[in-house]
């Protein structure tokens, strides 16, 4: 039985890959997409953006992040800002039903619901 819930649970903290996500910050959309055959991560809030990250049991650390320099409205440059910033503390991940939760160690955290699959 230990055995099949270590598989169960090793299963799990992969399920991410290859899925889209999406959270809403003061009216801003979120997207983060999960590239199924790299690590690799991307989406867009203004800008686009891409990255990498690594996982080993629930802790994932994003790598830096790169994007497109584009203006936005006031408000959904904040949120870019405040997500990019966020995204280079998160430290590990949860899931709670269909949302993906990424939280760093000073108690921030921002929950993402499945859209479906990443485009790749």
């Amino acid at each position: 039985f230990s055995a099949l819930l270590l598989v169960s649970c090793n299963s799990k903290a992969e399920s991410f890959k290859g899925n889209a996500y999406q959270a809403e910050r003061d009216g801003i959309k979120v997207t983060l997409n999960f590239s199924a055959a790299e690590n690799r991560v991307y989406g867009k809030v203004v800008n686009n953006y891409f990255g990498t990250y690594t996982t080993e049991g629930s802790i994932i650390k994003f790598g830096p992040m790169g994007s497109t320099m584009m203006m936005g409205p006031e408000n959904a440059m904040k949120v870019e800002h405040e997500y990019f910033t966020f995204m280079s503390s998160v430290d590990n991940y949860e899931f709670k039903g269909n949302n993906l939760i990424l939280k760093n160690s000073d108690g921030t955290s921002w929950s993402f619901e499945k859209t479906g699959e990443a485009k790749q």
